[in-house]
């Protein structure tokens, strides 16, 4: 995972994402519960899965009338690239 980049890495859970998420109030303990399978310090499984859950939060954004279909395009070309580029990061970690 991304905590291999370099030597005592603070990407880790525990320093870094637990502390923003506390900070931030990122994902609920539900949430927490459904991405634990995954392990957040290996591999590029969490990541993928919150670009999943983005996406699907953009087409329920769109079928409540929040955003139209140009937006919603506009998400999704915006998730997919951030999805591609933080696979690029972990095929050099993993």
């Amino acid at each position: 995972g991304l905590n291999a980049i370099g030597a005592g890495s603070p990407y880790s859970k525990t320093y870094f994402f637990n502390h923003y998420n506390k900070v931030h109030n990122l994902l609920s303990s539900y949430e927490l519960k459904l991405l634990k399978h995954h392990d957040m310090d290996s591999g590029a499984g969490t990541m993928k899965e919150l670009c999943t859950w983005c996406q699907e939060d953009v087409v329920e954004a769109r079928k409540a009338g929040h955003i139209d279909s140009y937006q919603e395009t506009l998400y999704h070309d915006r998730i997919l690239a951030f999805r591609a580029a933080m696979d690029g990061m972990y095929d050099y970690t993993d």
